[in-house]
């Protein structure tokens, strides 16, 4: 698949144990599952819901500190990690490109 045919999305997924999981965990869990990144740290920065008559809620997290430990082990999903730095990313999302 050429880059100009692929969709951009974050890395996401459910909490695996409901209510229960911590949404930060469930951030680092995700992003290690979906692109083999590990993060020092996560911070949950924001949450909404997916849309005005709908109850699954979405959050927003910040991983810090990311190095490269494992290779992405996707479930279903065709998958490239595609790294950025951050002004290219802000541009990105600016740019309409990203499609989360």
């Amino acid at each position: 698949m050429s880059r100009s045919n692929a969709v951009d999305e974050l890395p996401g997924g459910n909490l695996d144990k409901g209510d229960d999981e911590d949404v930060a965990e469930a951030a680092a869990r995700e992003l290690l599952e979906e692109t083999g990144f590990a993060a020092s740290s996560v911070e949950v920065v924001g949450s909404t819901y997916l849309a005005a008559y709908a109850t699954h809620h979405r959050f927003a997290a910040i991983a810090l500190g990311c190095r490269r430990v494992a290779e992405p082990k996707p479930d279903r999903e065709f998958l490239e990690t595609v790294l950025m730095r951050r002004p290219e990313f802000i541009n990105h999302v600016l740019s309409d490109e990203l499609t989360d």
